[in-house]
């Protein structure tokens, strides 16, 4: 006998088997026909296997249908299939078992992302540790939770409580705290062990039966702790234990990112004081070239304002090409071009590129400080040198000529010869300065500049020729290169003569015995500029910012003997400017020292010099 019984999943196949005969002599006992026999025995057969199926299938079904409920978030409550002694009992209790632990690790998890959220929110400790207490006395069923951490602040810790125990449990935080130091965390689980471990006295018996601590590092440094009371001796398990880790890494960040924001808000404002108060104008632009700061300075030197300037590109805003370019070339800028604003005002720039620890341009920094008043004095002192050097002219040449004649009069002994030409070495010097005046005043006063056709490579390859005994005698070698060979510049070209020999000059008495010279001339855009390179001692970095300024001479040890009257490189600057060009440098201390002149290119010999 074959029978099926269909199950609500999937069928079960019966197979009952019997001898033939002995269902033959029960039909004949009862006095019944075999076929009908056979009808009696399936029915008896399918009444029993159907109620056995419908025992079997329809738990599993519920199991099923319980599985896809969860999955979808409800809860199963299987009391009636708990209750049975059979292995469906036992699998409906494994399930209820699997629903609980999953929905406890559900309800931390939605616990830890509340926490999250809250101390994300926010940089204030008073904000985001309430929010980390509350989890953990939700999460652990505590009679109370507390921290205490440092304040980012001030000295005084800041403490906070949690739940119907935690003014209680306060009593408990120094003790805790001189336990907990040098340790991992603090597990204990009676009172006889909080008694012996925070070192109570005898008769003070604790409220508080079982507790758990955790301090909070931060790089190292002690930041406070976090912890959880009970009324009840408790034992901690697992999930307990990595709760409360959790929330205490969230309090460790939490107070990192509080000490740290303090910090630089208090940097903040002790750097916007000063940008305040200072007379000097200050813009700040990002890599993109926008403005990313201005001071109250520099608003009133331009009449703009802040909050209406801010991130936007400083070429839209900046009515001062040089300041323009200084912020967004992207060669190197002048270092201190002055910037003339209106009709009347001068300002010197200090530019400098910002970079951050790992070497990215970050954006770029002007400093702006008022020199009109300088201006003026300077050109005061130009007119009053220009006018006393004019008088001085005619008493050195009497005093030459008279110095030359002492020699004719009369025979002179070995002292005499001597203080004769120191004398004459003297007004040599004189000569030389009192030239110097007259060319800068000259250059200055606005004379008409010739436009002579420049032809560059052989003006360097003159100079080299020119210079080469005295480079050699000082130990060093000259060498030229230009590219391409054949630029030219429209000027003066005595004055650019004049300009380069006295960087070639210069570079020979302050660099002696330093090896290769380089006379350089390059194409860069629409200008050549040229170069004079040594590889000599270097320049101070006190000494670059005033190299440029007449009778300004860098002092250092070794230098003391060298002549000269300090107007050659403030000459070499005035010729550049006069010429629509420009002169600066590039200085290492160690590794040598590079002046540049750049003039304006000039296609086919067509005049390109601004008149």
């Amino acid at each position: 006998l074959i029978y099926y019984i269909q199950g609500e999943s999937h069928p079960w196949t019966v197979v009952i088997t019997a001898p033939y005969d002995t269902v033959l002599n029960l039909a004949l006992s009862i006095g019944l026909p075999l076929s009908l026999m056979m009808i009696i025995i399936t029915a008896f057969f399918y009444t029993i296997f159907a109620f056995l199926g419908r025992d079997i299938t329809r738990p599993i079904t519920e199991l099923a249908e319980a599985s896809e409920n969860m999955a979808e978030g409800d809860e199963w409550r299987p009391e009636r299939m708990e209750q049975r002694d059979d292995e469906i009992g036992q699998l409906t209790r494994a399930f209820t078992l699997m629903q609980n632990s999953v929905k406890q690790r559900l309800n931390e998890s939605s616990l830890m992302l509340d926490v999250s959220r809250d101390v994300s929110s926010s940089l204030d400790i008073t904000q985001g540790m309430p929010a980390i207490l509350r989890g953990a006395y939700q999460g652990t069923s505590a009679a109370g939770a507390r921290a205490i951490v440092q304040n980012p602040s001030t000295n005084q810790p800041l403490t906070f409580g949690e739940g119907a125990a935690a003014e209680t449990m306060a009593k408990l935080d120094r003790a805790i705290i001189n336990a907990l130091r040098n340790r991992p965390e603090l597990i204990l689980e009676t009172a006889a062990a909080i008694q012996q471990t925070l070192q109570l006295p005898h008769e003070a018996t604790p409220r508080i039966q079982s507790l758990i601590a955790l301090p909070l590092y931060s790089k190292n440094r002690f930041q406070g702790m976090i912890w959880v009371g009970y009324r009840t001796p408790h034992k901690f398990d697992t999930n307990e234990q990595n709760l409360l880790h959790t929330l205490a890494g969230q309090a460790t960040i939490l107070v990192e990112n509080a000490r740290l924001f303090a910090t630089s808000e208090g940097g903040r404002r002790r750097l916007a004081a000063v940008l305040a108060s200072t007379p000097d104008g200050v813009i700040v632009t990002d890599p993109t070239k926008r403005i990313l700061l201005i001071n109250r300075a520099m608003e009133r030197i331009f009449n703009l304002k802040a909050n209406e300037v801010i991130g936007r590109p400083v070429s839209n805003v900046i009515p001062a090409p040089l300041l323009i370019d200084a912020l967004t070339s992207n060669q190197k800028p002048i270092r201190n071009p002055e910037i003339p604003v209106g009709k009347d005002k001068v300002f010197y720039a200090n530019t400098s590129t910002i970079k951050g620890n790992d070497g990215q341009v970050m954006g770029r920094v002007a400093v702006l400080h008022d020199i009109t008043h300088l201006k003026e004095i300077d050109a005061m002192k130009s007119d009053f040198v220009a006018t006393v050097s004019h008088d001085l002219r005619s008493p050195l040449t009497f005093m030459r000529g008279y110095a030359t004649m002492l020699t004719m009069i009369g025979e002179m002994n070995d002292k005499q010869t001597d203080y004769v030409e120191k004398i004459l070495s003297g007004i040599d010097q004189m000569a030389k300065l009192v030239d110097d005046l007259l060319d800068l005043g000259r250059i200055e006063s606005g004379t008409k500049l010739r436009d002579d056709i420049v032809e560059v490579e052989p003006l360097l390859a003159d100079l080299a020729t020119e210079h080469w005994q005295h480079a050699h005698i000082s130990g060093i070698k000259l060498e030229v290169d230009v590219e391409p060979k054949d630029m030219v510049v429209i000027g003066d070209k005595r004055l650019i003569r004049q300009a380069l020999t006295n960087l070639l000059s210069n570079g020979i008495k302050y660099a002696p015995n330093s090896g290769l010279m380089e006379l350089r001339a390059e194409k860069v855009k629409k200008e050549v500029v040229f170069s004079v390179a040594d590889h000599g001692p270097g320049i101070i970095k006190e000494d670059q910012m005033r190299l440029f300024e007449r009778f300004y001479r860098a002092q250092e040890k070794g230098t003391e003997k060298v002549k000269g009257s300090g107007l050659g490189l403030a000459i070499v600057k005035s010729i550049a400017e006069k010429h629509g060009g420009r002169a600066w440098f590039q200085s290492e201390r160690g590794k040598g020292s590079t002046f540049f002149v750049a003039l304006p290119l000039s296609e086919n010999g067509s005049k390109c010099r601004p008149d």
